[in-house]
Protein backbone atom coordinates (compact mmCIF):
# COMPACT_ATOMS: atom_id res chain seq x y z
CA UNK A 1 0.00 0.00 0.00
CA UNK A 2 2.74 2.12 0.91
CA UNK A 3 4.56 1.60 -2.77
CA UNK A 4 1.11 2.69 -4.39
CA UNK A 5 0.34 5.25 -2.17
CA UNK A 6 4.15 6.81 -2.82
CA UNK A 7 4.48 6.66 -6.50
CA UNK A 8 2.26 8.83 -8.93
CA UNK A 9 2.44 6.15 -11.08
CA UNK A 10 1.43 3.40 -9.23
CA UNK A 11 -1.07 6.11 -8.31
CA UNK A 12 -2.81 7.19 -11.26
CA UNK A 13 -2.85 3.65 -12.90
CA UNK A 14 -5.00 2.37 -9.79
CA UNK A 15 -7.87 5.48 -10.09
CA UNK A 16 -7.27 5.24 -13.94
CA UNK A 17 -8.65 1.59 -13.38
CA UNK A 18 -11.17 2.35 -10.89
CA UNK A 19 -12.61 4.97 -12.83
CA UNK A 20 -12.66 2.62 -16.18
CA UNK A 21 -14.46 0.10 -13.97
CA UNK A 22 -17.18 2.28 -12.33
CA UNK A 23 -17.88 3.36 -15.87
CA UNK A 24 -19.21 -0.18 -16.88
CA UNK A 25 -20.38 -0.63 -13.13
CA UNK A 26 -21.32 2.19 -10.95
CA UNK A 27 -23.72 0.45 -9.24
CA UNK A 28 -21.53 -2.22 -7.97
CA UNK A 29 -18.90 -0.16 -7.59
CA UNK A 30 -20.14 2.90 -5.86
CA UNK A 31 -18.42 2.16 -2.38
CA UNK A 32 -14.84 2.08 -3.88
CA UNK A 33 -15.76 5.55 -5.84
CA UNK A 34 -16.60 7.09 -2.37
CA UNK A 35 -13.40 5.27 -0.33
CA UNK A 36 -11.42 6.51 -3.22
CA UNK A 37 -12.88 10.35 -3.12
CA UNK A 38 -13.41 9.73 -7.09
CA UNK A 39 -15.71 12.46 -8.59
CA UNK A 40 -18.75 11.18 -10.86
CA UNK A 41 -17.34 13.93 -13.06
CA UNK A 42 -14.21 12.32 -13.23
CA UNK A 43 -15.74 9.25 -14.76
CA UNK A 44 -15.75 8.65 -18.68
CA UNK A 45 -19.22 8.90 -20.05
CA UNK A 46 -18.25 7.85 -23.09
CA UNK A 47 -15.94 5.71 -25.23
CA UNK A 48 -13.55 8.38 -26.26
CA UNK A 49 -13.29 9.51 -22.40
CA UNK A 50 -12.60 5.83 -21.96
CA UNK A 51 -10.02 5.29 -24.67
CA UNK A 52 -7.75 8.01 -23.50
CA UNK A 53 -7.74 6.83 -20.00
CA UNK A 54 -6.61 3.28 -21.47
CA UNK A 55 -3.98 5.22 -23.08
CA UNK A 56 -2.73 7.27 -19.99
CA UNK A 57 -2.73 3.63 -18.83
CA UNK A 58 -0.68 2.49 -21.53
CA UNK A 59 1.47 5.13 -21.73
CA UNK A 60 2.59 4.94 -17.87
CA UNK A 61 2.98 1.60 -17.84
CA UNK A 62 5.13 1.55 -20.87
CA UNK A 63 7.52 4.04 -19.02
CA UNK A 64 7.53 1.67 -15.69
CA UNK A 65 8.58 -1.20 -17.85
CA UNK A 66 11.83 1.23 -19.99
CA UNK A 67 10.08 1.01 -23.04
CA UNK A 68 10.81 3.98 -25.61
CA UNK A 69 8.51 5.54 -28.00
CA UNK A 70 10.29 3.17 -30.89
CA UNK A 71 9.91 -0.24 -29.06
CA UNK A 72 6.36 1.03 -28.12
CA UNK A 73 5.20 1.49 -31.95
CA UNK A 74 7.26 -1.68 -32.43
CA UNK A 75 5.10 -3.61 -29.87
CA UNK A 76 1.51 -2.13 -31.11
CA UNK A 77 2.53 -2.45 -34.89
CA UNK A 78 0.43 -4.40 -37.43
CA UNK A 79 2.63 -7.71 -36.99
CA UNK A 80 1.45 -8.36 -33.09
CA UNK A 81 -1.51 -5.88 -33.13
CA UNK A 82 -3.13 -6.82 -36.82
CA UNK A 83 -6.98 -6.35 -35.22
CA UNK A 84 -6.37 -3.46 -33.10
CA UNK A 85 -4.80 -1.55 -35.52
CA UNK A 86 -7.44 -2.14 -38.09
CA UNK A 87 -10.35 -1.08 -35.58
CA UNK A 88 -8.71 0.96 -33.17
CA UNK A 89 -5.60 2.78 -35.63
CA UNK A 90 -7.29 5.88 -34.23
CA UNK A 91 -6.29 4.60 -30.74
CA UNK A 92 -2.63 3.43 -31.93
CA UNK A 93 -2.09 6.52 -33.48
CA UNK A 94 -3.34 8.78 -30.48
CA UNK A 95 -1.44 6.37 -27.64
CA UNK A 96 2.23 6.86 -29.83
CA UNK A 97 1.10 10.78 -30.24
CA UNK A 98 0.56 10.88 -26.18
CA UNK A 99 3.48 8.83 -25.41
CA UNK A 100 6.00 11.67 -25.10
CA UNK A 101 3.70 13.09 -22.36
CA UNK A 102 4.37 10.49 -20.12
CA UNK A 103 8.40 10.41 -20.08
Amino acid sequence: DRQIDSNKNYNTLMQNSLKLTISYDNKNFQELQDEFGINSKDIPKNDKDRDMIKIENDCIVAKLYGVNKEELSHIVSEDYFKVLNEKEGGYVATLLNKFEDYI
